[in-house]
């Protein structure tokens, strides 16, 4: 709908129209109102198409061959194991899920249970940790009497793999344990295990698997996005992330290959893989590099739905009387400087303006001046 005025204090009613135009016969001040709501920008996050290395960490001195990597629910302390030294290493950080400030904390030994250990991951509360062992092609389970705090940890038990896989590799589960997921490089697949009680491997029994050889003939670690529709198994064949999509969450029967990440440029060994509790940030350990490389995944785009534009024409008079318009504060113009009109004799010039911020701020762009 167009909407034509000509009065010195005009309002453009949003809620009527996008397309408008003002003849000025005297100086005018312009109001927008009656925008659509807020269309705030939508996140989406686990986008490794658009993921960004932004720093990297050294585990050299803890571990020079490193395997597997994970993390306590807010990123406050990282936890790197390695088969050089056969230990658990953790981390703190001061900030969660920001390599820049970590640093060592302490070890836990599991050379008593394996000496090539390949895949880490706890349960929700930090009170139970898993090692998954290549001498041992089994599952060790340790209790700790303080969450994530592994100077409190203690041997309880263990499950084997090795009737599905000879050389495990990487370990994780669903957000209730009552599923576990191992990735391994013999057989190149996802095997998926029911657990009855969750976290409890001593209940736990093989159910399927996923093969992944037609992307990888390595693969050495896997991980979820929060509701299982999304898996991601990193390969050293390739040097990548692979991402699945899966129609039932945490189900790999119903999982399809969907796109690849390379991260050959940063390492040429990838040994383990990681997301935030959120899937902004995706970290991969490699072995090469004996790094943990963090990458951003986030990305934005604008709700387009609950977003507006519209047109503004302003014509000036035929008398060349150079009249000025004065513009809301809300609008945000290029260089942070409005324009200035055409001044002569029935000069048309041509406004556009932006907002999806339910008109907290509009920007203002020129399309055109002296059009007539």
């Amino acid at each position: 709908k167009k909407v034509t005025s000509s009065s010195n204090a005009t309002t453009a009613n949003c809620e009527d129209a996008n397309v408008f135009e003002h003849v000025l016969t005297e100086n005018t001040t312009f109001t927008f109102s009656n925008p659509p709501a807020s269309g705030a920008p939508v996140v989406s996050y686990y986008q490794i198409a658009s993921a960004s290395h932004t720093r990297e960490l050294s585990v050299s001195s803890q571990d020079p061959s490193p395997t597997d990597l994970a993390f306590n629910s807010d990123g406050t302390k990282m936890f790197v194991v390695g088969y050089h030294e056969d230990r658990v290493n953790e981390y703190a950080l001061t900030t969660g899920f920001d390599l820049s400030t970590s640093s060592f904390t302490r070890y836990f030994s599991v050379a008593s249970q394996d000496t090539q250990p390949e895949g880490l991951a706890f349960n929700n509360d930090g009170t139970k940790m898993f090692v998954l062992g290549n001498s041992g092609t089994d599952v060790n389970e340790y209790a700790l009497t303080t969450g994530f705090n592994i100077s409190t940890a203690s041997y309880t038990q263990n499950f084997s793999v090795s009737s599905q896989e000879a050389a495990p590799e990487g370990i994780t589960f669903n957000n209730d344990g009552t599923k576990m997921f191992i990735v391994g490089r013999t057989d190149d697949e996802v095997n998926e295990y029911a657990l009855t009680t969750g976290f409890d491997i001593s209940t736990a029994s093989y159910t399927r698997n996923f093969s992944v050889a037609s992307q990888d003939l390595t693969p050495t670690g896997l991980d979820f996005n929060s509701d299982g529709t999304k898996m991601f198994v990193i390969g050293r064949t390739n040097d990548s992330v692979y991402e699945y999509t899966l129609t039932t969450g945490f189900n790999i029967s119903t999982a399809s290959y969907t796109r690849s990440l390379s991260i050959s440029s940063k390492d040429t060994s990838p040994s383990g893989i990681r997301f935030s509790s959120d899937g902004a940030k995706m970290f991969i350990l490699g072995m090469s590099s004996v790094k943990v490389h963090e990458y951003a995944t986030s990305s934005s785009s604008l709700n387009d739905s609950t977003a507006y534009a519209m047109s503004l024409k302003v014509v000036q008079d035929a008398g060349a009387s150079g009249y000025t318009v004065t513009w809301p504060a809300s609008v945000d113009w290029p260089a942070a400087t409005a324009p200035t009109l055409t001044a002569t004799a029935n000069a048309v010039d041509q406004f556009v303006f932006y907002t999806y911020t339910g008109g907290t701020t509009w920007y203002g762009f020129t399309a055109g001046q002296a059009l007539g």
